[in-house]
């Protein structure tokens, strides 16, 4: 873990130019003292024994209340599902940061992990045949089973947008492609995602509060853009609002949940091209046109033409 942590600030102080003058570190809700410690004890082998501890969903709630209007006392609760772990937790905004109401709920084994397993399962049924005559022993089939593994991720990830994919299978002996839906997946990881919503039910109920009293619930983690979590976190009558990160861009979502603008899209650099021995600067864009009006066909048999005379000449 210390390697690890070591291994971030160097990043981000190779990314800025230098040394972060603070450092925050996120741990799950419901860990207890003794995993805390294990982890500022990690942080000072890294050399960030001054680093600030938060949960995560703290640290998901004062990232949505920079980009939102949070008024001093205004509740929120968070839904926090990443790769491995589920977090819900009650927060209050308070002058000086957010206040943890209630009991934080959790479940340590739930994550996006086990949605990938379950494409896979959904994968390893429609093949079982040809999969349990493969020697899972030879390099070549692990290869190929970790790449398929790859494709269950890929195939989960793209639901999220379309109604129905297909996972290409290549493996010794087998190159087929294994149809799935958006259907299927909810139906497959509908029970997981019910307890998680009854964890943040449980999370609310333990502040004393009703779903009514909360201002939003804030979505967080990369599996929380399912769009089955937006169903069922909507029962509770509250909406919703599904947080970007930075490895993962924004989903579409129903028109229900509140989604932050999107960010302009930088324009591109112009090309510096060459022309009879000056050099101007062009837009991307025409070169772009030009380099297809070069590769049409008839365009290629007139510049054909055109050398082949210049040559004769």
């Amino acid at each position: 873990m210390a390697a690890v942590l070591q291994a971030v600030a160097a990043q981000v102080a190779e990314r800025y130019g230098g040394a972060p003058g603070a450092i925050t570190i996120a741990h799950p809700a419901n860990w207890g003292q003794y995993k805390i410690e294990l982890l500022r004890q990690a942080a000072q082998l890294a050399g960030l024994g001054r680093a600030r501890f938060l949960t995560e969903p703290e640290a998901s709630a004062i990232h949505y209340a920079a980009g939102e209007r949070v008024q001093a006392g205004d509740v929120v609760a968070v839904y926090d599902l990443g790769g491995g772990t589920f977090d819900a937790a009650v927060l209050r905004r308070r002058a000086d940061g957010f206040e943890i109401l209630g009991e934080p709920q959790g479940i340590e084994r739930l994550g996006g992990i086990d949605f990938d397993e379950a494409v896979f399962s959904h994968v390893r049924a429609t093949v079982s045949e040809s999969l349990a005559g493969l020697d899972h022993s030879d390099p070549t089939v692990r290869a190929a089973v970790t790449h398929l593994r790859g494709e269950c991720v890929s195939a989960k990830e793209s639901l999220s947008d379309d109604s129905e994919t297909s996972i290409p299978v290549m493996l010794p002996g087998l190159q087929t492609q294994v149809r799935l839906t958006r259907t299927e997946l909810e139906d497959a990881i509908r029970p997981a995602l019910r307890e998680t919503v009854d964890s943040l039910r449980r999370a609310v109920e333990s502040a004393g509060l009703a779903p009514a009293d909360l201002v939003a619930v804030v979505l967080a983690g990369g599996s929380s853009r399912i769009p089955l979590v937006n169903e069922l976190v909507g029962e509770l009558g509250r909406s919703s609002l599904a947080m970007p990160t930075p490895s993962t861009p924004s989903r579409s979502a129903p028109p229900t949940s509140l989604r932050p603008s999107p960010p302009m899209r930088p324009r591109r650099p112009p090309f510096v091209v060459a022309t009879r021995g000056r050099r101007h600067r062009r837009p991307a864009r025409d070169v772009a046109r030009r380099r297809v009006r070069l590769r049409s066909p008839a365009r290629r048999r007139e510049r054909r033409r055109w050398r082949r005379r210049k040559r004769r000449g």
